[in-house]
């Protein structure tokens, strides 16, 4: 049986879900195509247009527009590695990212005491 998970944005060509303690990134819609692992996320913020990639703007148009990114905001994802991950989120997705990620951060603190 395939564990659940959760949608967190779905976007042209890449989409990222939620699976238990890891974001997943997939090619259109369905390929997964590379993991992120929560306890490498440094942070989740609200991305500024000015430093979303070229690529990510050309296609995701639609949603740049003044009442898509009220609905919609734009977020970056940074691991510590310093990969960064732009998504359009909902508020409910960003909620429950922001929440596995402390999840894995308060279990990850508790480990090394």
């Amino acid at each position: 049986m395939q564990e659940s998970k959760y949608v967190l944005s779905l976007g042209a060509p890449f989409s990222f879900a939620l699976r238990r303690n890891s974001i997943i990134v997939m090619l259109f819609w369905a390929l997964p195509i590379s993991t992120v692992q929560l306890e490498e996320v440094d942070y989740l913020r609200l991305a500024s247009l000015s430093e979303a990639p070229w690529y990510f703007i050309l296609l995701n148009l639609d949603r740049l527009f003044s009442h898509q990114r009220s609905r919609e905001p734009i977020y970056v994802v940074r691991t510590h590695s310093g990969k960064r991950y732009f998504m359009a989120m909902e508020s409910g997705a960003h909620f429950r990212l922001r929440q596995a990620i402390g999840n894995i951060t308060e279990q990850h603190g508790r480990r090394q005491r």
